[in-house]
């Protein structure tokens, strides 16, 4: 399963070192929806719910309902190992 890499600073050597992190939920949806090549507006239209909820999803501010969630794996058609993903970040 990817995972995200960040750059973290060592202080003692200077040096950089990597550290993997599990992609949280709304950054999976955000990068679904863009690599989808929809606007929250455009998606929102698309599946029934408004911008702000999609917006809100991304950031974290809420937790998407699971029948929202099913609608944007559908509507997006995401491939099993992408809604395994999604579902992955949602329960850990």
């Amino acid at each position: 399963m990817p995972r995200l890499r960040i750059l973290a600073s060592n202080n003692e050597k200077g040096k950089q070192m990597t550290e993997d992190i599990k992609p949280k939920t709304g950054q999976l949806l955000k990068a679904h929806r863009m690599r989808a090549t929809f606007n929250q507006k455009e998606l929102a239209e698309k599946i029934g719910y408004t911008a702000n909820y999609i917006s809100n999803t991304e950031t974290g501010e809420r937790k998407g309902s699971s029948i929202y969630l099913a609608t944007f794996a559908k509507t997006l058609h995401l491939t099993i190992s992408q809604k395994a993903q999604l579902l992955d970040s949602v329960l850990n």
